[in-house]
């Protein structure tokens, strides 16, 4: 949408481009093309001479009905021509009574801005003066000003403004179109008038005041508006405060401004002095301004009336035989004028009646769509209210009144009404409406509202477990395997899958099996639970036998089971994959080779090891199977004692994802037992906001019974396992983790707890710690001192059901060293976004040092930061919010989330077609060392087979 501008206003670059727009139209040829088409609109060439068109003044566009809609086309197809040679420039209009008020004497261009100006400057002036005198002897020159037009579209003097096609009369009054070239050096003429011979501002308002834009008759005579701002008859002397202001003259308002600039601006070649396209742009600008003012007015001559073809509606117009009608909607053409009434119209819901749905909102959940408006202004502003909704829908209260705002360069926007439905019980439909108001159209719209509620969606998810020989090697974190580490995030992940999902998992190797089919989980203790964990504690890696090929690393295959054991899910709402893995894939099926699945389940990819070891590259292909927001890829890198938790933290917010959770905080540490220096408890406060519908408070410990945990509401209430016995509370008690379920709002007995500070607390169990320390002592010595000497390690994680959700990502193009890495987080609160909030990441380099990030808004709901040049290795970001609600409750939130650079990042995916950059080297040295192809070279050479499996196992070749 453009936006027409007063040339008073233009910016110095409006006016650059605008002249220079002019200057390489004229260049093109293609600006003499227009005026030759204004001139055919009065004149036809029969028999070799030109005759005129119509009667009197009255032609194709001019003297009736079609003079306000053939011009409004014709400049716009000017304007788009100029738009072709400077985009986004628009044209301005000189708004003449702005210059009638000049006081004073014959003749002052210097005080007009669309004439004078500085002629070394281009910007300045605009349109220059007059370059060829057209004086009676009897006038004094002095009076008038001369100025080339050169002055205005090029302060050298090689440019000359000449004149292509003159309209001319012979001796014997014949028409003449004249056509010339540039050796002929015919310039443009003008011959100004005195200033304040310019039609009035009092004038246009009385030509405003008319309710009729035609009357019968269709010529010259009559006191239409059309007329009227033509030029041939004044307003009415009874729209003036004075009958005695009514002006006489043979010109008013259009034709008065071809008359007082005179010259080139008089015969129909007039489109010659580019002023005349400043000046139509007023003239439409003034018809806008009658039709805001007579909305109901009918605006052209009707098909039966007796209009001449062309000056009535369904005929056709030329030369572009275009209905008159298809221009009164200017808006609909492209364009606003910076002092056009906004227009605001509702675009979806479309219909009628206008329909906004709200289908299948799980219960209890909150959820927001928008009415969608258009609103159409240059640089305007409009306010929309939500004067009344019936309930059970709703509109929060920041949402009710928002003003939303257009600029010069786009003139218009996108203005959402957000409306609001909370999810009742399953199985009810709702029904009802909300009436928006915006007060300065003074219009109201009314927006039906219908809804359904369905119960919270389950999940069936596929678990992806490496079994490859290298999953016994040692993790880095103390003296677990790989394995373990994997075995206790698994565990964890099942003990907090809540009743009601399903869950089956796979194992690969070289190979996939199903270990355990879908099967739907009860409560704890229940028979599917069991069965999955005996499956889970039943994971052991497989030694690489060359012989049979066994033990190396097919994730294709892995995956191509957990979609088997997916389609098998039933009663389920949604899907979802998790895929583990040690090493990058060394046999097929490979990634690379594997068809979308199809579906648009969720796949989440959770790597251990660096990122060389484990290419996130390709994992991250199978993640975004189903869409770039479908899934996401976590590296682990390699593990020390530090990271215990590391993997059972990937997982839970993985968990999270799957079961629509969000982490409100996730801090670790350690705690020591009460002494004279530690009362061996820790305190956490975490805010809950009236958006959150549960709470579960995660406590994950390295032993069993280590800590004892209580959960205090913002009452001052203090909840103990024992108290969790009703249908709102949970307690999940595991061997690593102990956890807190809880349904909000909560009844603790002595009123409903919600919204608020609440507080974990968590004590060092004297037993459980005795018993934990025994078991250090006899299997790792250096924990144990470690122990003694820090506390317990411990990882409290809370997280919330909630209408209010963070999405934080890492985006990245490339994985080689010096890449960028895009991270992106999105917050929303019931599909609204939601800005009022701070964002940062700690950023943990790939050689251990730490960075703190702020992230920008780029956008509402929408924040963003860059980490360019990126070092070789995994980059870990622990992206944290905090924020406040809709409602003004304070909240925070958090997100892991990781990128991985690495030197050969780049290269092709292993694939059986062939490709696959290192990884073909990794699958010819085993097969030739499974063939006995290089036993002779390494006999005379003293190297041990074996060493040299090992060394592929450990670097990705099995």
């Amino acid at each position: 949408m453009d936006c027409r501008k007063r040339v008073r206003d233009l910016t110095e670059d409006e006016r650059r481009d605008f002249v220079t727009a002019v200057r390489k139209l004229k260049d093109s040829g293609e600006y003499d093309r227009f005026v030759k088409t204004h001139f055919e609109t009065a004149y036809e060439q029969q028999s070799g001479s030109w005759r005129s068109k119509g009667q009197g003044p009255r032609n194709d566009a001019h003297g009736g009905p079609a003079f306000l809609p053939w011009h409004r086309k014709y400049i716009r197809e000017f304007e788009k021509k100029l738009q072709e040679q400077v985009p986004g420039v628009t044209l301005p209009y000189w708004d003449w009574t702005a210059d009638a008020e000049k006081s004073g004497s014959f003749g002052q261009p210097e005080e007009i801005p669309v004439l004078s100006g500085d002629p070394n400057d281009p910007t300045d002036g605009l349109l220059g003066g007059i370059t060829e005198l057209s004086i009676d002897d009897d006038q004094d020159a002095s009076n008038h000003s001369v100025g080339p037009v050169e002055d205005g579209l090029d302060p050298s003097d090689s440019y000359d403004w000449w004149i292509k096609y003159r309209h001319e009369r012979t001796p014997l009054g014949e028409v003449s179109l004249v056509e010339y070239d540039s050796s002929d050096e015919v310039r443009l003429r003008r011959s100004l008038d005195p200033v304040d011979d310019l039609p009035d501002a009092e004038t246009v308002e009385a030509a405003l005041q008319i309710e009729n834009f035609y009357e019968e008759g269709f010529d010259w005579g009559t006191q239409s508006f059309r007329n009227v701002l033509e030029g041939w008859q004044p307003p009415p002397a009874d729209n003036f405060d004075s009958p005695s202001d009514q002006p006489s003259s043979s010109a008013y308002l259009h034709n008065q401004g071809h008359v007082w600039i005179g010259g080139d601006m008089g015969p129909m070649t007039s489109p010659n002095d580019p002023i005349f396209f400043l000046h139509h742009c007023f003239i439409d600008k003034l018809w806008a301004d009658w039709q805001a003012r007579h909305p109901d007015a009918e605006q052209f001559p009707p098909t039966n009336s007796n209009a001449p073809d062309g000056h009535k509606l369904g005929t056709q117009m030329p030369p572009w035989n275009i209905d008159p009608g298809t221009t009164i909607d200017y808006r609909s053409m492209g364009y606003v004028y910076d002092e056009s009434p906004p227009r605001v119209e509702l675009t979806r819901p479309a219909g009628s009646p206008t329909t906004l749905a709200f289908n299948d909102v799980p219960e209890g959940r909150e959820t927001s769509r928008a009415a969608v408006f258009e609103v159409v202004g240059c640089e305007t502003s409009v306010t929309l209210e939500v004067e009344d909704v019936t309930a059970p829908f709703s509109v929060k209260p920041a949402m009710k009144t928002r003003t939303h705002s257009t600029d010069a360069e786009t003139a218009q926007t996108e203005a959402n009404v957000w409306l609001t439905y909370t999810g009742q019980s399953p199985g009810t439909n709702a029904s009802g409406s909300a009436t928006i108001y915006c007060p300065e159209t003074d219009e109201r719209w009314t927006v039906q509202l219908t809804a359904n509620t369905i119960s919270e969606p389950t999940a069936g998810v596929a678990v992806v477990l490496d079994e490859s020989g290298s999953m016994a090697s040692a993790s880095g974190d103390g003296n677990r395997t790989r394995v373990q580490v994997l075995r206790d995030a698994a565990e964890v992940f099942l003990d907090l899958l809540p009743a009601g999902n399903s869950l089956g998992i796979a194992t690969f190797h070289s190979d996939a099996s199903p270990a355990l089919s879908m099967r739907q989980l009860g409560g704890q203790g229940s028979s599917a639970r069991s069965d999955a964990r005996t499956t889970i504690r039943a994971l052991s890696p497989t030694e690489p036998d060359p012989a049979t090929d066994a033990g190396y690393t097919s994730i294709g295959d892995g995956v191509i089971t957990g979609r088997s054991l997916l389609s098998a899910a039933s009663d389920v709402d949604e899907r979802a994959m998790v895929v583990f893995t040690d090493g990058r894939e060394n046999r097929p099926e490979y990634i690379a080779d594997l068809e979308p699945s199809g579906t648009d389940d969720q796949t989440f990819a959770v790597g251990l090891g660096t990122p060389s070891q484990v290419r996130p590259n390709a994992l991250q292909r199978l993640t975004n199977a189903g869409g770039p927001d479908e899934g996401y890829v976590l590296v682990s890198g390699q593990l020390s004692d530090d990271d215990r938790f590391l993997l059972d933290k990937y997982f839970l917010q993985v968990l999270a994802g799957i079961t629509n959770r969000e982490v409100v905080v996730d801090p670790q540490g350690r705690l020591r037992p009460e002494s004279e220096t530690s009362d061996g408890v820790l305190s956490m406060p975490f805010d809950v906001s009236s958006a959150d519908l549960g709470v579960d408070v995660v406590v994950l410990s390295p032993g069993e019974h280590v800590f004892d945990v209580a959960v205090e509401t913002p009452d001052g209430v203090v909840l103990e396992p024992g108290d969790m016995t009703g249908s709102g509370g949970q307690f999940v008690d595991g061997e690593r983790v102990d956890a807190f379920r809880l349904q909000l709002p909560y009844d603790t007995g002595e009123g409903q707890a919600r919204a608020g500070e609440w507080t974990v607390h968590l004590r060092i169990n004297e037993k459980g710690f005795d018993r934990y320390l025994g078991q250090l002592e006899e299997t790792n010595i250096d924990e144990y001192e470690r122990t003694i000497a820090s506390g317990v390690p411990y990882n409290l994680s809370v997280n919330a059901r909630s209408n209010l959700s963070l999405d934080a990502s890492v985006q990245q193009s490339s994985f080689e060293p010096g890449s960028s890495l895009a991270l992106t987080a999105a917050l929303d609160e019931s599909g609204l976004p939601l800005s009022d909030a701070t964002v940062t990441a700690d950023h943990v380099r790939p050689d251990g040092t730490r960075q703190t990030v702020r992230l920008a808004r780029t956008e509402p709901g929408t924040f963003a930061a860059n980490v360019d040049d990126a070092a070789e290795g995994r980059h870990a970001f622990r992206v944290q919010v905090e924020g406040t609600t809709l409602s003004g409750d304070p909240f925070t939130r958090e997100s892991l989330a990781t990128g991985s650079v690495w030197t050969g990042g780049d290269d092709p995916l292993p694939s059986r077609k062939g490709t696959g950059g290192g990884d073909t080297l990794s699958e010819l040295l085993p097969c030739l060392i499974r063939n006995d192809a290089l036993e002779e070279y390494f006999h005379e050479n003293g190297i041990d087979p074996e060493i040299v499996r090992e060394c592929l196992e450990r670097t990705g070749g099995n």
